[in-house]
Parts: structure tokens; C-alpha cells; sequence
């Protein structure tokens, strides 16, 4: 038997050293617990992923190619890095969380791991992070402050658990030769670094970013970047310049400049080294991408690490170096930074003045031996706190894909079902497509009469306002599931329905049955022209059609209607008059037209061949209705059910 397939999703392939180390580290450790799990990544580089972990990837942007790894995985692991938030990028949420949405329409589970939440400022952004959260099987996060936040959000369903970062899981025996990356990096430095070195001289790596909310090389800056210390990327250069030559100075040492995020650091550290440059000579810069191994050598090379991004902590903690983590000097803190601190006992310096900073750098330097028995004393914990975290991952991964796994391209649940699941007080039969067909054979077959409803969450919101159409649908002979919503939704109630039996399908399913079993078919429904080409098209696949009628007549005309279409004495109807007035109809006039009534909504255009249904992978994974309003937006209204459908689900789960 195969092990668990898993698609990891972060914030892969764009060079930021935190987040590629977050996958390497959990990749070994998944590898170590779950020997015969294969592992794919969504990455903006799949080549460089590929290359530096070792793992196949897929391209995070291309929706073709994310929704064929979601039909080839088991779940959708969400690991790593702080995804849920709206500090750097408005974007940021909207894609994490829609991309578990579309996980959870493709049938798979979700699972969140090791993530830092927030911060949320907007309205849009918390909602949508309530409903990601919500939406998997199990949250785990890296501090308290985010368990915190999503509780503070509403999040209660999913199990909410605290574990470290992935990254303190490793140990500085699986880091690399750091003076090699260094010598490979500086040649020409080489020697001077040594020296340094054997004179007793600290070396300090400085690891800067620029304010949250201004991207690199852009015009565009947050109210954090205004008010940073200094003005503008030149005064930011200037700031920083003069901690350097601070640390020169005060600490008789060097600086090594680390951009974790090349992308993004580059220009500031450029800056930075260009104004040292004026007066002094200028501090080396590492500010390439590299390997998450390389940088744990290269951070254990140095004495002492500032740092503004959270990994270059994690890194000089995993290799027992001290460390002091800086943050913006006015505004509001990313509040990843002092959750990670407060694990060591230690408070964030403020970065408002350049004495400050280097103050504070060399009373670290003069207690360094203390720091670093306080980082010593902590790892260890953290560490262990990390490993269990994987240990807990991995068992829930083992449960949640063997419920979950794929068999002949369709979706088990944790619990097979016989009979109906009630989704919002809505009864909906557990049936496969050919079991619903089957069923309605047997009726034909014994010339029963009766309704089939294609129950949505549409209709499941309308049914909740409407106690007359609750009673209709309850009153169904069948109801299937015509929506990945209702299938969601069955999950969270533990439940289990086979898959999406929509109208579309069930209709060509008995056309094709009754053609090789001589079956009588009446079409009703749509526009003047539509139910005949319907017909017309059916004939020529041999359906026996004994009559077809539009769908535009008042309501005074649709007992005369019911009667029209008895006397042809057809034992299927397909009928198309909109939900809800066909399920209202078909519950009324089943007996008197002595037929199975099918309501199926607009599926006699496409069955007239006037519209096309959308491509199959949209079908598979829910996506129908996607396809439906861009072709029809004068749908739009039709949708604004989906929000509420969803709101009343997890208020009932």
C-alpha cells in the first residue's frame, strides 16, 4: 500500500531564507516519521525547489497545475511561515485561504501546521482567515499569540495546538561547513575575517529588512514605513550605517550584512553599505540565495546576531549563538518577533535611535556568556516542543489521509452512510451517480411515479428561510448532493456522501440508460426552442421522446400543463423550470403525470447544446459555478447564498 501523498503550501520558491528553511526542515523530519509519504510543493521556483529540497514542485500561480497536484494528493498541508496576514501584503491572505477552499472543494482535507497568525487589520482579511481555520481538520500554530488571535477571531471548531517553529527541530549537526560558504562568498575578505577572529573580535551579523509594507525598489510605503527611523530609504541607510560603524567602534568587531530575503533586503543592505562606504570601508553582504543548510553555517560562524527577521534568530538560536531581536522604531510590531523572544525571557530593542541599538549591542557583547547560557538553557525545550509537533503532525496526517485517500478517483469519507444526512434541516440521499440511477430504474421499472430534487447550497439556504420548500425537498423520493458544498458540508458533520450527483449528470445518465432500455421522456422547461432542441438532440442518440413543452407559462396554466404532459404518458420528465418553482411543481403534479419528475434546472440548454458546461477538472473540483457566473454574471445575486451557506454550516457543525 502506498504511503500518504502531500501537497505543501507556504511561501516557497521566492528566496527567503526563513521560509525554505521551514520546508527543509519539515520535509527531514516528515521523511524520518512517514518514510513512504511522498511530499509535492507549491512553489513560485519549482526548478530552484527542485534543486535545493530535493522535491518535486509545482507552480503555485498556475491554477491548472494546483488544482491536478490537489487530485493527485491525500491533503493539503498549509505549513510553515506566517500566511494568514496583512502586514506585508494585502494578497497574502486571500490566497492561503482560498487555496484551502479549493482543497476543501476538491474533496481534500486540510491541515494547518506550524503557522504564525496576524497581524489582521481588515474586516475581509479576518473573515476570510476565520473561514480557512475553520475549514481544516486540525490548526496548529508556533506561539500562543496566534492561538490567541484565532480564538479571538471565533475559530473554535478545528482543534487548536501550540508547537514550535520547524526549524528548531534541527540540530547544528545538519548544518554546513559555514567558513566554506563564507570563503566561496568573500575570497578576497578571507584572511581579514580570520583575523579577526584569532584577535578575539566579535563578529556580528546584522539581518535587516525594510519597514513591513513597502516592497523593495517600490513607491509605495505603509504609515509603518513613514514613520520609521528616518525618512525614506536614504535616511533608513543612514540610520543603519551608523549602527555599524557603532559596532566598530564600541565592540572593536565587524559586521556581516545578511539579507535572509534577497528580494527584498537587497536594496536597504545596498544602501546601507553604500553610506559606510563614505567614511569607512564596507561590511560584507550576504545577500544571495542560499541553501537552508548554508545559512545555519553561516550564521554559526558568527558571535553575536541583531536581527529584524524572525529566522535569523531561529538560526543563531538553533546554533547556540546569541542574539537580540530588533524591531522598527515606531508603530505597530509584527508580533511574531516578541512571541519568539519572550520564549528566552528577552524583550525586542526598538530601533529609534543608532546609540540605542548599539548600546544594547554591547551590553550583549559583555554578557554574552549569560546570553548564551539562556539561549542553552531554552533551545532544548523548543526543540523538543518542535519534534512533538511533528510527531502529532505526522500522526494526524496518517489518520486524515487514510479517511481521506482517493480510491478509483473518488473522495471516502471517515464514515460510509446509508440513507440521508440532513445539511441545514435539508434531507440528502447518500448516493452515487450510478445508485441514483439505479434507483430510478427500479421505478421506471415498475411504473412508480415520484420527484427527484438536486439539492445546492442555494437551495439549502432558500429551504432554511422557506418551511414550504424544507417540506418539499423532505418530501423528495431522492435527493442528491448537486454542489461540493453539501459534500463539504456532510464532512464536517462526519459524514460521508459518495460525490456530487448534479442535475446535468443524472439527466444524461438516464438518457443513456433509456435509450438501451426504451424508456419514455418528456422534456419541460427553458426558453421557447430550448426543450425541442433538447428533445431533438436526445432523439438522435435513440432516447424515445414522446413530447417537449417550453417552460414560459403563468402559474394559472400549470395544472393545464401537468395534464398536457400526462397524456404523453412519458415515465421520465426532465424539467426545467428554476429552482424553486420545479421542485414545486414536480412535488405537486408527480402523481397526476404518473412519471419520475427530474428537476433539472438549466441543464436543458446544454442538453440543446445553446451552452457549454465547464471543463472537466472544473467539474472535479467543484468549480461549476465558478465557470457559470463568468459566463453568466448576471448570476452574481445566485452566489451571494455561498457566505451565508457556509456561515450557518460551521454555526450548526
Amino acid at each position: 500500500m502506498r504511503g500518504p501523498r502531500i501537497l505543501v503550501s507556504g511561501y516557497y520558491g521566492f528566496g527567503n531564507a526563513g521560509d525554505e528553511a521551514i520546508l527543509w526542515a519539515l520535509a527531514r523530519a516528515l521523511r524520518e516519521s512517514l518514510p513512504a509519504a511522498e511530499l509535492r510543493v507549491l512553489s513560485a521556483a519549482p526548478d530552484q525547489t527542485r534543486e535545493w529540497q530535493g522535491l518535486a514542485a509545482v507552480p503555485r500561480f498556475s491554477l491548472p497545475a494546483i488544482v491536478k497536484a490537489l487530485r493527485w494528493t491525500d491533503l493539503l498541508l498549509s505549513g510553515g511561515g506566517t500566511l494568514l496576514q496583512d502586514l506585508t501584503s494585502p494578497r497574502s491572505i486571500p490566497y492561503y485561504a482560498g487555496l484551502i477552499l479549493l482543497a476543501r472543494a476538491c474533496g481534500r482535507p486540510v491541515l494547518l501546521y506550524g503557522q504564525g497568525v496576524g497581524p489582521i487589520r481588515g474586516g475581509l482579511g479576518r473573515w476570510l482567515a476565520r473561514l480557512a481555520a475553520d475549514s481544516s481538520a486540525e490548526v496548529v500554530v508556533r506561539d500562543p499569540a496566534s492561538a490567541a488571535l484565532l480564538r479571538q477571531l471565533g475559530v473554535q471548531r478545528p482543534p487548536l495546538a501550540v508547537a514550535a517553529d520547524p526549524v528548531l527541530g534541527l540540530t547544528p549537526a545538519e548544518a554546513a561547513e559555514g567558513w566554506k560558504v563564507l570563503v566561496r562568498l568573500f575570497p578576497e575578505e578571507a584572511e581579514r575575517l580570520a583575523a579577526l577572529r584569532r584577535e578575539g573580535r566579535p563578529w556580528v551579523g546584522l539581518a535587516l529588512r525594510l519597514p513591513a509594507g513597502r516592497a523593495a525598489g517600490g513607491p509605495g510605503r505603509s504609515r509603518a514605513a513613514a514613520r520609521a527611523p528616518g525618512e525614506g530609504l536614504a535616511r533608513l541607510a543612514r540610520f543603519w550605517a551608523a549602527v555599524v560603524q557603532g559596532i566598530r567602534r564600541e565592540l572593536g568587531g565587524e559586521v556581516l550584512l545578511l539579507g535572509l530575503h534577497p528580494q527584498r533586503d537587497r536594496e536597504l543592505l545596498e544602501a546601507v553599505r553604500e553610506e559606510v562606504r563614505k567614511a569607512a570601508p564596507e561590511p560584507p553582504l550576504v545577500a544571495v540565495p542560499l541553501a537552508p543548510a548554508e545559512w545555519l553555517g553561516v550564521v554559526g560562524e558568527l558571535d553575536l546576531v541583531a536581527g529584524m527577521r524572525l529566522h535569523a534568530l531561529i538560526f543563531a538560536a538553533v546554533m547556540g549563538v546569541p542574539f537580540l531581536g530588533v524591531v522598527e522604531g515606531a508603530g505597530g510590531i509584527d508580533p511574531k518577533m516578541p512571541s519568539f523572544l519572550a520564549e528566552f525571557g528577552m524583550e525586542p530593542v526598538r530601533a529609534d535611535a543608532p546609540d540605542r541599538v548599539v548600546e544594547a549591542l554591547r551590553e550583549a557583547w559583555a554578557g554574552r556568556a549569560a546570553l548564551q547560557e539562556r539561549v542553552a538553557a531554552a533551545v532544548p525545550r523548543l526543540r523538543r516542543r518542535a519534534r512533538e509537533g511533528i510527531q502529532r503532525l505526522a500522526s494526524r496526517i496518517q489518520e486524515v489521509a487514510g479517511a481521506g485517500r482517493p480510491s478509483g478517483g473518488r473522495l471516502q469519507g471517515t464514515e460510509e452512510l446509508s440513507g440521508r444526512v440532513k445539511i441545514l434541516d435539508l434531507p440528502v440521499d447518500c448516493v452515487s451517480l450510478p445508485e441514483a440511477v439505479e434507483r430510478i430504474a427500479g421505478w421506471v421499472a415498475v411504473g412508480r411515479s415520484g420527484y427527484v430534487v438536486t439539492a445546492n447550497p442555494e437551495l439549502a439556504v432558500r429551504a432554511r428561510r422557506e418551511p414550504s420548500l424544507q417540506r418539499i425537498v423532505a418530501g423528495a423520493d431522492l435527493v442528491t448532493a448537486d454542489g461540493v458544498g453539501i459534500l463539504w458540508a456532510a464532512r464536517l458533520k462526519g459524514k460521508a456522501l459518495p460525490e456530487r450527483v448534479s442535475g446535468i449528470d443524472l439527466a444524461e445518465e438516464l438518457l443513456a440508460r433509456g435509450a438501451q432500455e426504451g424508456w419514455r421522456f418528456f422534456f419541460l422547461g427553458g426558453e421557447p426552442g430550448v426543450a425541442e432542441a433538447a428533445a431533438e438532440a436526445a432523439r438522435r442518440r435513440g432516447v424515445q421522446v414522446v413530447g417537449w413543452r417550453h417552460g414560459f407559462f403563468p402559474p394559472a396554466e400549470e395544472e393545464a400543463v401537468a395534464a398536457e404532459v400526462g397524456s404523453r404518458r412519458p415515465q421520465v420528465a426532465l424539467v426545467g423550470l428554476g429552482s424553486p418553482r420545479q421542485e414545486s411543481w414536480c412535488a405537486r403534479y408527480a402523481s397526476e403525470v404518473g412519471a419520475v419528475l427530474l428537476g433539472v434546472g438549466g441543464a436543458l440548454d446544454v442538453l440543446a447544446g445553446r451552452k457549454r458546461r465547464a471543463p472537466v477538472w472544473m467539474r472535479r473540483c467543484g468549480l461549476e459555478w465558478l465557470y457559470r457566473l463568468a459566463k453568466e454574471p448576471r448570476r452574481w445575486r445566485r452566489v451571494l447564498a455561498l457566505p451565508v451557506f457556509v456561515w450557518w454550516v460551521l454555526r450548526e457543525r
